[in-house]
């Protein structure tokens, strides 16, 4: 019988700030758990059950996420503010953290009377063969989850490579203001492969990365148009 040993993926993850891929790297989730997870117990008494009961620490959903998937933590403090009218800005303690919004038009019907942000992200992210990763928000690491909401998403990183992040909050009657600190975990990828996945984290040059950039070079499907094309190419 002859066996196969499976390929491992390679997710090269780009940056142009140094400070970035030395202070706050993309890394795989196993290593960056939560505090409250690493002093859990895996038992524990329940009332006057005469045998402990399992907690989380053994359930096989938890364990697999963190032993699976990567994490995305925040490149910067960052302070929210949500006006009733005019919606999201942000201001930061430096010009990497940058951010948009988009009008309710654009997602009528989704998530009404909320208001929407996009965090531009530093992140380039590049990988071989087109896996999918599912993008979702690191809920297990955010101990206010009703502050924000991070919709869940799917990306391939072969034809585009952003790693931009957008969040949802519910309208408020007055100014709101809130605070993404540096460091923190954002979101989780989740790689859809059983294959081990290695992370290479790199700080490359303005010209190295702006290759990377995905060219919007129509007003509608600029990246499904430029996904065929690569691929009527090769």
């Amino acid at each position: 019988m002859i066996f196969f040993r499976k390929s491992t993926i390679v997710l090269d993850c780009f940056t142009t700030v140094n400070a970035i891929s030395e202070l706050f790297p993309i890394t795989l989730l196993r290593d960056q758990l939560p505090t409250w997870w690493k002093s859990i117990p895996k038992e524990a008494p329940i009332g006057d059950f005469p045998v402990q009961m399992s907690t989380i620490k053994r359930c096989s959903g938890f364990k697999d996420l963190f032993k699976n998937g990567l994490c995305i933590p925040s490149w910067s403090e960052i302070e929210l503010f949500q006006d009733p009218t005019h919606g999201f800005s942000h201001t930061a303690p430096n010009r990497v953290a940058d951010g948009m919004q988009h009008r309710e038009s654009q997602m009528h019907g989704a998530y009404t009377d909320y208001q929407h942000y996009k965090l531009i992200s530093p992140w380039l992210l590049k990988e071989k063969s087109g896996i999918s990763f599912i993008m979702t928000q690191a809920s297990w690491h955010n101990m206010n989850p009703c502050e924000y909401h991070i919709p869940v998403g799917s990306l391939e990183f072969k034809y585009q490579h952003a790693t931009h992040i957008n969040l949802v909050a519910k309208k408020q009657p007055v100014l709101k203001q809130f605070n993404i600190s540096a460091g923190q975990p954002l979101v989780y990828l989740l790689p859809q492969t059983e294959r081990n996945v290695k992370i290479n984290v790199e700080t490359i040059d303005d010209r190295e990365f702006n290759k990377l950039k995905t060219y919007h070079h129509s007003f509608h499907n600029s990246y499904e148009l430029t996904k065929k094309i690569l691929k009527e190419k090769r």
